[in-house]
């Protein structure tokens, strides 16, 4: 019976490349089989082109990390019925080559830690990851070749963060029903107008608490200027992005910013004085403290004041 679903497996396979996703040259290991009776198992020392077939129905509790340290592709069936369960990361760190991993139709229901770990290449395709700590935590190291597609994460702490610089494409992808859609760290952008949210900015986001969140952030001052970094313990959080513009005056270091977001783009905008507390136009803006105290907002003195309203009226660039 066994030998009788490899086979089919393989029949329903399409040639290599046909439909996007990297194919091994040798025989795929079929999950389960008598050979490959788990994931974890497939995964275990396979080479660098392996192609990992995982069967309809097949559902696995992951008792240890399961750590992708090769270049492999791992394709569940179309209708989304492999599933993931348990409360231990899957864990990619197989280098920065343009597609090192590819994984698709997979469903990953993780509980109290980061269900996906990218600390490399990858390519996450028409997958479902729900309940965990973070869905999908891109490591600083990751570098810019991480694409998560047409997917969903849903009900997480966390949808999608990412630490360091890391970035990620998000095509076509929904996030739904977690407390922050997608949390940034260490961004720093320069005075003016920065595209730096273009490959976010492709995702869906609905039902969230906060949509995008900014923490440790900068502004890298105009003509060489001195770059400012935000206080470590408080955040930038916003509702409603990207669909609705929205701006947040937020303190530095030494005086504040204007951030005012439109789409992909965000306008930082620097200012020298501290004014009082208030609030600015976002759906949920301001700073935020991740220990969960006050909201605190802030707002410029009339200076300022009309500097936000310049970046708020001023159009992106083309």
């Amino acid at each position: 019976m066994a030998q009788g679903r490899e086979d089919a497996a393989r029949a329903r396979m399409p040639p290599p490349g046909s439909d996007g996703a990297p194919r091994g040259q040798g025989p795929p290991r079929v999950v389960p089989s008598g050979a490959w009776p788990s994931l974890a198992a497939a995964v275990a020392e396979a080479p660098d082109g392996t192609f990992i077939q995982v069967l309809a129905g097949h559902a696995e509790t992951l008792a240890a990390p399961l750590i992708i340290d090769h270049n492999i592709c791992i394709e569940g069936p179309a209708e989304g019925s492999a599933r993931l369960f348990g409360e231990e990361s899957v864990i990619v760190a197989a280098g920065k080559e343009l597609d090192a991993v590819f994984l698709r139709h997979l469903k990953l229901e993780v509980t109290r830690v980061p269900a996906l770990v990218l600390a490399g290449a990858c390519t996450v395709e028409q997958c479902t990851i729900e309940g965990a700590e973070v869905g999908v935590e891109v490591a600083a190291h990751a570098g810019s070749v991480v694409r998560i597609q047409h997917s969903i994460v849903r009900a997480c702490r966390v949808g999608v963060s990412l630490a360091g610089g890391s970035e990620a494409v998000l095509e076509g992808t929904v996030i739904e029903g977690c407390r922050q859609g997608v949390a940034v760290t260490g961004l720093t952008v320069h005075e003016g107008w920065n595209p730096t949210l273009g490959s976010l900015a492709g995702a869906t986001f609905l039902r969230n608490a906060e949509d995008l969140v900014l923490r440790a952030w900068g502004v890298q001052g105009r003509r060489g200027g001195a770059e400012l970094r935000a206080a470590a313990e408080s955040e930038v959080a916003v509702r409603g992005w990207p669909a609705e513009a929205c701006s947040v005056v937020a303190p530095l270091e030494s005086g504040g910013a204007v951030l005012h977001f439109s789409g992909a783009s965000v306008n930082a905008t620097l200012f020298e004085e501290e004014g009082e507390e208030s609030e600015s136009s976002c759906s949920t803006p301001g700073v935020r403290r991740p220990s969960g105290g006050p909201a605190v907002f802030r707002v410029a003195e009339p200076e300022a004041e009309e500097a936000a309203g310049e970046a708020a009226t001023a159009p992106p660039p083309a």
